[in-house]
């Protein structure tokens, strides 16, 4: 087993005596791995029973208490492992701390000049820059832009410099001067304009509330004319209504004073109607008498006696019409009639 169970050390930059070392820790329990492996092989051969199947529980269970010490070795020896780093480390911080305060004590005598040009550089900074704050410039500020090295400036380009950055700012501060000028007076023309349109608008609605005031009398001028008007044309509607009643009722009159000519006529013609049928009658008993005659004298007879037929008298426009029809009708029938009997 511990020729199958190897680790080489060498791979992890162990050397070989500490290598032996952690191989001492754990090789008492491969040891017992060995002797466990032939329980094992012996289980393995064995035909599944109740006997096999307890002694195989033995067997795994005796593996698991080798495994758990394992474990607990490999716990060991971890924290051995890193209390030993910890150790060499607190070392290593030890000297470190004790080197770095020297190193800078004897840095600072190295650069001493170094440092005083930088610390002189410096404060020639802040000062310009509170010169230059002065005049509303701030170096600090990106939204201003970038600004060169004002501590390492020559005194001769600083003055240059720093009499360009007062122009500039006396110019803007004109140039806003006269832009405030520029907009303070607009604002006065503009207010002054809008004081005109307020009073034009004011006089355009003096005159728009004058002309609606005039279109409203104007509408109801209109409106007393038009009922005045309607007025009128209801006393004239009023006055043809009743015109045209009392003509309804002369109309009336004249229909009921027609109606008694009709009855009268009526009466005529029904004494009339019953001459004739008196008249026919005797025709009637000359026919028969007659009545031995050839056929020729007795058509002839038929049609002299119906052109005694007398319409009667109408007065209306229908009715005469009517008897107009009548009449033709008659005519071509003695028409006709002559011409059948001369035919004979």
């Amino acid at each position: 087993m511990t020729e199958i169970i190897t680790v080489n050390a060498s791979e992890f930059g162990v050397d070989k005596n500490k290598a032996a070392e952690i191989k001492k820790a754990f090789v008492v329990m491969l040891d017992k791995m060995e002797e466990l492996e032939v329980e094992a092989k012996q289980v393995f051969v064995m035909d599944v029973s109740e006997t096999s199947c307890k002694l195989a529980k033995a067997v795994r269970l005796k593996y698991v208490k080798v495994r758990t010490a394992t474990a607990a070795i490999h716990k060991k020896l971890k924290a051995d492992a890193i209390a030993y780093g910890r150790c060499i480390d607190a070392w290593k911080n030890t000297q470190l701390e004790a080197s770095r305060g020297i190193e800078e004590r004897l840095g600072g005598i190295e650069n001493h000049y170094e440092n005083a040009e930088k610390e002189r550089v410096e404060k020639l900074q802040e000062a310009r820059a509170s010169e230059l704050l002065a005049y509303g410039v701030n170096v600090d500020d990106p939204e201003q832009g970038q600004f060169p090295a004002l501590g390492t400036m020559i005194d001769d380009v600083w003055s240059a410099y720093l009499e360009a950055t007062k122009k500039r700012v006396a110019e803007e501060k004109e140039a806003l001067r006269v832009a405030e000028e520029q907009r303070l007076a607009e604002l006065a023309a503009k207010e002054a304009e809008d004081k005109r349109i307020r009073e034009e608008n004011a006089a355009l609605q003096a005159e728009l509330d004058t002309k609606k005031a005039e279109e409203e009398a104007r509408q109801k001028e209109e409106a007393r004319i038009e009922a005045e008007r309607a007025a009128k044309e209801r006393e004239v509607t009023l006055a043809h209504e009743a015109e045209v009643a009392a003509e309804k009722a002369r109309a009336d009159k004249l229909e009921a004073e027609a109606a008694a000519v009709t009855k009268a006529e009526q009466d005529r013609v029904a004494a009339e109607e019953e001459a004739v049928r008196l008249e026919e009658a005797a025709k009637a008993e000359e026919a028969q008498k007659l009545a031995a005659a050839p056929d020729k004298e007795k058509l002839d007879l038929f049609v002299k006696e119906h052109l005694a037929i007398r319409l009667p008298s109408v007065e209306t426009e229908g009715a005469m019409a009517v008897t107009t029809r009548l009449f033709n009708k008659l005519e071509e029938f003695y028409a006709l009639a002559s011409k059948e009997i001369a035919s004979l």
